[in-house]
């Protein structure tokens, strides 16, 4: 018998499983539970490669690996499972396709094959070919060693550079493709772009652009703003320095109206000392005394030098005062030659804009200081007439020109900032091409690839003659099987099925094919339960055929009740517990819990009977339970085989359950990504139980349920989200599509938007719901 799964390795889902110390080992009673998609079917593989001795047909993961370790310490993998000698039947959803076909427009399907007792007419000839399938086999299983080692080659060479892109392109704050680069990425891109078409960089654009990659999005830069010099004077304004220009050559030019006295008028240092006296003297009063040496003072003194110093002469002052004060605000700070938020390739151009617009402030700065020294030579001697001074350039547009090429700087520095996205991922496709270029011809991919290519034809080949071997095999099985002893217990398993003889198989006119009557007709559109029971009838009699002994081998059955309604599961559970309650092993595997509940009672007794009479070993159970558990790792969900949960184990009804799991999903303060790709499911189904007693019949299917059950409870709104998540998030092709994409708080809020639909619509019931599970010590 089996005993535990120690390795599973690239097996679909389980991708790097071992089997947990605290998870018990495999009794001779086996339940595993596990949701759709889970990876049952995936699992029953392992055991189907023991059945078959060998790991080539379809269903079997590439480069898959499996360790099993028996009962007896021996173990089976995939390199020795050919020479295992345990016994195996499994049914899953290959041994359906595989074995029974099912096809509405011939009148002939595919015979079912039973080897029974009876001497085979053509044993020699069957002996033949089969010796030569086992040659061929050894001849494709060489070729295919061979090809295994071109494509780990080849594997190897896709894993190095896709880790060597991941490490130089990808960056883990972006999400996107290089950020977990893998080989499958790299394989897609070769087969996409082709092995030549790749590019390699030179050492600076390859710096470039790894620099870029790097580098956070620019900030957006504000421009600068253009000067105004234009200047304020006797209400109107001077636009510009050419008309500054002509103010002050009147400042300089104007006469003033005044009795001059002559010392005064040919001394200017002297004429400013004495103004500065008079005015002094004014403002404090005092005529006849000096206030320097305090001697008395001419009587007519203050009456001349009022006359010299006249009001004109006053005004004359003052203006050149407020002209000089306006004249000096015109100068403006030179700008910073650097700017560290800018690109690092446009400092340069920028220093050189910048250095120009400074030139210019200067040469205004100047031309104002020549001013301003001109009208304060005018002002200490006012009564003096001084040449105009030398016309200026026009600055304001010089300037302002210079602060537009500027800008233009800023402007490129903006565009880049705003389209940096772009620009990164055409940087990083550029150093994608750059690497797998580089590294296809250092490490001859080219020659890696040819060998790989060559290898897969040889192995095709060989596929091709094994196969048409085993399909003259077959041919003479056919022949040679006794279809109508098979044919005839099937259709009394399918009464049992169906309570009635609804479905029969019957022999066609050739004794050596079958066809399905539906009460006497020709049956068409068989349904997936239909089908499934008569796969599953066949199942039961294979095991019963020579060579094969129940109670010594292991029967493993993957969902045999994937399509029946819950009348069909009970009678198919009644088959499974009749016909393989003596089984050497019996190991279960389903997703449907009306099934999971019945053979968990099943299990659940025998397990009580054993205790009764060998209480000194307990430990020793007849069965154990199990589940099949995903998580996520990397954004990449994988699958392990635990211990059966508690809460699975105490509630027999899968609606308690289902009520349960959702309470404890919204109770739970940190969410585990696993949660988020069954939570759709097992909502959905939820709802289904719920609505269906409630609402029993409408003609808008759930939808419509759904509608009558929120009249009050809930807004549109929320009925759109609730409706949201029962339908995508349970319908998701890819689970992965709602960890990547969905929003974790919008599932919680969906959730709670359903139990008050449930509250709201029947407040006693969801009090009861609520205190069952209590009463569980969930």
């Amino acid at each position: 018998m089996f005993k535990k799964i120690l390795k599973l390795q690239n097996f679909g889902i389980f991708r790097d499983f071992s089997w947990d110390e605290h998870t018990p080992d495999l009794a001779r009673f086996n339940l595993i539970y596990g949701w759709n998609r889970s990876g049952k079917t995936t699992l029953s593989r392992v055991f189907v490669a023991c059945e078959k001795r060998t790991t080539d047909f379809d269903g079997y993961p590439r480069n898959g690996k499996f360790n099993i370790k028996m009962k007896d310490r021996s173990s089976i993998n995939q390199n020795n499972c050919r020479d295992a000698a345990h016994h195996v039947r499994v049914f899953n959803r290959d041994f359906v396709e595989e074995n029974v076909f099912f096809d509405s427009e011939n009148s002939r399907a595919n015979p079912i094959v039973y080897v029974s007792k009876e001497d085979i007419e053509s044993g020699r000839k069957l002996q033949k070919l089969q010796k030569e399938e086992s040659s061929l086999e050894d001849e494709h299983n060489a070729a295919k060693h061979i090809w295994e080692e071109k494509s780990n080659e080849e594997g190897r060479f896709r894993e190095r550079t896709a880790r060597q892109i991941k490490d130089e392109v990808g960056n883990l704050e972006v999400s996107d493709k290089y950020r977990n680069y893998h080989k499958g990425i790299l394989g897609q891109e070769i087969r996409e772009t082709g092995i030549k078409n790749f590019h390699k960089l030179s050492s600076e654009d390859y710096e470039k652009r790894k620099n870029l990659i790097r580098r956070e999005q620019p900030k957006i830069l504000e421009l600068l703003s253009k000067y105004s010099f234009d200047l304020p004077h006797k209400n109107r304004k001077l636009l510009g320095f050419s008309e500054i220009s002509e103010e002050i050559s009147a400042f300089l030019a104007r006469s003033v109206d005044s009795e001059p006295i002559t010392r005064l008028e040919d001394d200017g240092e002297t004429n400013i000392w004495v103004e500065h006296g008079f005015r002094l003297h004014k403002d404090k009063n005092e005529e006849k005394k000096c206030l320097f040496c305090q001697n008395e003072l001419k009587a007519d003194l203050f009456e001349s030098l009022s006359k010299h110093f006249s009001e004109d002469y006053e005004n004359l002052q003052q203006g050149i005062d407020f002209f000089i004060t306006g004249l000096e605000g015109l100068k403006k700070s030179k700008i910073p030659q650097e700017n560290q938020n800018l690109s690092a390739h446009l400092h340069d151009n920028y220093k050189t804009k910048a250095e120009a617009i400074n030139a210019i402030l200067e040469e205004i700065g100047g031309w104002i200081d020549k001013a301003t020294k001109k009208l304060k030579k005018k002002q200490a001697n006012p009564l003096e007439i001084l040449e105009s001074i030398a016309r200026p350039q026009d600055f304001g547009r010089l300037c302002n020109e210079a602060i537009q090429d500027l800008n233009s700087v800023v402007e490129e520095h903006n565009r880049e900032s705003q389209n940096h996205e772009q620009r990164v991922r055409k940087a990083k496709e550029k150093l994608e091409s750059h690497i797998i270029a580089h590294n296809i011809k250092e490490e001859e991919y080219l020659r890696i690839k040819s060998d790989l290519d060559s290898s897969y034809e040889k192995t095709k080949k060989a596929k091709k003659k094994l196969n048409d071997t085993q399909k003259k095999l077959l041919e003479i099985e056919q022949e040679t099987s006794n279809i109508g002893g098979a044919v005839t217990e099937i259709n009394r398993y399918l009464e049992q099925f169906f309570g009635r003889k609804e479905i029969e198989l019957e022999l066609d006119s050739s004794k050596k094919g079958y066809v399905v009557r539906r009460h006497g007709g020709r049956a068409f559109n068989l349904s997936e339960g239909e089908k499934n029971a008569i796969a599953f009838s066949y199942f039961i009699i294979k095991t019963r055929e020579e060579g094969f002994n129940i109670e010594q081998g292991t029967i493993v059955i993957d969902d045999p009740v994937s399509s029946f309604d819950s009348n069909f599961t009970y009678l198919c559970f009644s088959l499974v517990e009749n016909s393989f309650k003596n089984a050497g092993q019996l190991i279960l595997l389903t997703h449907n819990f009306e099934f999971f509940s019945l053979v968990k009672n099943w299990f659940r007794q025998r397990n009580k009977n054993k205790a009764r009479h060998n209480r000194a070993n307990e430990k020793n159970r007849p069965c154990e339970f199990f589940m099949i558990r995903n998580e996520v790792g990397n954004e990449c969900r994988y699958a392990l085989v635990v211990p059966l949960d508690k809460t699975l184990q105490q509630f027999s009804s899968e609606y308690h359950f289902l009520f349960s799991e959702l309470k404890q999903f919204l109770d739970r303060p940190g969410d585990e990504y696993a949660d988020f790709y069954r939570i759709g499911n097992i909502a959905r189904r939820f709802l289904e139980i719920y609505a269906n007693f409630k609402i029993p019949n409408t003609d808008n299917g759930l939808r419509g349920k759904l509608n009558q059950l929120c009249k009050d409870c809930i807004s549109e709104t929320e009925k759109v989200r609730l409706y949201r998540l029962i339908q995508e998030f349970s319908h998701g092709r890819d689970p992965l599509a709602v960890i990547e994409h969905k929003d974790r708080s919008e599932i919680k809020n969906a959730i709670g938007i359903l139990m008050r639909v449930v509250e709201g619509s029947d407040k006693k019931h969801f009090e009861s719901l609520h205190k069952e599970r209590l009463n569980t010590n969930v």
